[in-house]
């Protein structure tokens, strides 16, 4: 009865990705996820500009590098990228719940489907965007082996090494990986051998951090959102005091709703101090970790938004608990009572799914990003793009906020090939192009700009520039021009971050 109740939890697993593929991958796409889509078309031309996510020392575009493969048979980018952050996300709850049923822990396994299944659709909807939330957890995905078999050396060097680099391409890992750490360490910290295996598994991920970081600090200025975390106590305040904001998508069944969570917290410490010690000190240092956390300017950057939320901090806490659990509890009898729990309200879930989609994506919750339907996107690319081939242009520039900027900036060059040169100076998180644009200069161009009288502003300032209105919504042709693209941008007093 088990084998079908396994099975059965990964296809409703899988109806669940597929529901949020064209939902939330194809309808609800924020502003940010094109810089993704661009990063995986580059990576697919062996293109590779900077380790990280464009324009920041911190995050990783892991999803895009991930998309490279089905770019490759001939995925358009937007389907590639979101197919890339699902696979990363369910690869720690598949490959755990899979090797336990292999080792015939059974129970073991379905547990571990089922604590996916009593996620809200929030926490559903925040690890199925791509962008970067996801990545670091990835690196969780072999724990389990070495908590079943915790003096397997090999192991524990390769976990040592995943757990070093989920931190560097993901913060949120820690909440993870430090309770694992510990656990193994509280197992083997009188074996000689098991600090000779931690160093090797720890040196290997030291070139890792040494690309990811240094790059960045000799070149400063590709830094357009720089890493900025600090610790306060009013952090703490203000987190411990809404709690329901900050686990509003990660608490089981019910959002912003904490007090669950926090009584399971509290069973799980109960539980691991009768049966098992050294998983109950463990799960302290996962308690540690977390309230370290709310100390933090990073962890306090947020809204109750599945897109923005401050939860996306704490996407591994549903996998720190199934890993701790699976050292201590015996699920041969409790398991039948979660199995009907699971199941129904997964089915409550795919019932009212539509309603729960369209409460999170409805422009009243939109915070830091702006959402946009695929086919939006896809018309506004088209109908630039056309312009741009009915004056014989190649370059087109982007000045400050107009309709669907973001979009054309970084997903047009990621879908066509024959894109026109975009340029953003106010928002451009490729770095290098600002440096490419003090350079150029372009005889012919369109620019966009909210601003209708901008054909009067340019006609005052030169004469030898012409300029020719396109549309009623900031569109002009630009030819003549003798200025680089930044200084003509600066002469007309645009915003000019990062110049």
């Amino acid at each position: 009865m088990l084998n079908v109740f396994f099975f059965l939890f990964i296809g409703c697993i899988i109806s669940n990705r597929v529901w949020l593929f064209f939902t939330v991958n194809m309808d609800c796409i924020d502003n940010d996820q094109p810089i993704m889509w661009l990063g995986a078309k580059h990576y697919s031309q062996g293109l590779f500009y900077e380790p990280r996510f464009y324009g920041q020392d911190y995050n990783s575009m892991l999803e895009a590098l991930i998309a490279v493969p089905f770019i490759k048979l001939g995925l358009p980018v937007y389907y590639a990228v979101p197919i890339a952050t699902h696979l990363i996300f369910l690869t720690p709850f598949l490959f755990t719940a899979i090797y336990l049923f292999l080792k015939e822990k059974k129970e073991t396994a379905v547990f571990v489907l089922a604590v996916l299944l009593c996620m809200p659709v929030g926490y559903d909807m925040m690890n199925a965007i791509p962008r970067g939330f996801v990545t670091g957890v990835f690196f969780t995905s072999l724990f389990i082996v070495s908590l079943l078999n915790p003096n397997n050396y090999r192991f524990i060097l390769i976990n040592t090494w995943m757990a070093y680099v989920g931190y560097l391409i993901n913060q949120n890992s820690v909440l993870v990986s430090a309770p694992f750490l510990f656990y193994i360490f509280l197992i083997n910290y009188k074996d000689k051998n098991y600090y000779i295996y931690s160093v090797i598994g720890f040196l290997p991920a030291l070139p890792i951090d040494y690309l990811l970081n240094h790059f960045y600090k000799i070149h400063p200025n590709y830094v357009f959102y720089p890493a900025n975390n600090s610790f306060s106590f009013e952090f703490f305040k203000e987190a411990i005091t809404h709690l329901d904001q900050r686990f509003a998508h990660i608490s089981f069944f019910i959002e912003e709703r904490s007090f669950l969570l926090l009584l399971i917290f509290m069973i799980i410490a109960i539980v691991f101090f009768k049966k098992n010690k050294k998983a109950f000190f463990s799960f302290l240092v996962f308690i540690c970790v977390l309230i370290v956390s709310v100390f933090s300017s990073k962890v306090s950057d947020g809204i109750v938004w599945p897109f923005y939320s401050y939860s996306r901090m704490y996407l591994g806490i549903p996998i720190a608990i199934y890993l701790l659990v699976s050292t201590s509890v015996d699920f041969r009898k409790g398991i039948y009572v979660l199995i009907p729990v699971a199941l129904l309200f997964h089915i409550y879930k795919e019932i009212h799914f539509k309603k729960e989609i369209a409460y999170h994506t409805q422009e009243k919750m939109w915070g830091h990003v702006h959402l946009n339907k695929l086919t939006e996107i896809l018309d506004a690319l088209n109908l630039y793009k056309n312009k741009c081939k009915e004056q014989g242009v190649t370059d087109f520039v982007i000045i400050n906020s107009v309709w669907h900027d973001d979009e054309i900036n970084y997903a047009g060059p990621a879908l066509y090939d024959d894109f026109p040169n975009t340029f953003k100076p106010s928002f451009e998180r490729r770095t290098w192009r600002i440096e490419e644009e003090k350079k150029h200069v372009h005889e012919k161009f369109i620019i966009y700009i909210a601003d209708y009288n901008f054909d009067n502003l340019v006609k005052e300032k030169y004469k030898h520039i012409d300029i020719t209105r396109l549309d009623d919504y900031g569109l002009f042709l630009i030819t003549n021009n003798t200025l680089t693209t930044v200084d003509f941008v600066k002469s007309i007093g645009a915003t000019t971050e990062g110049f």
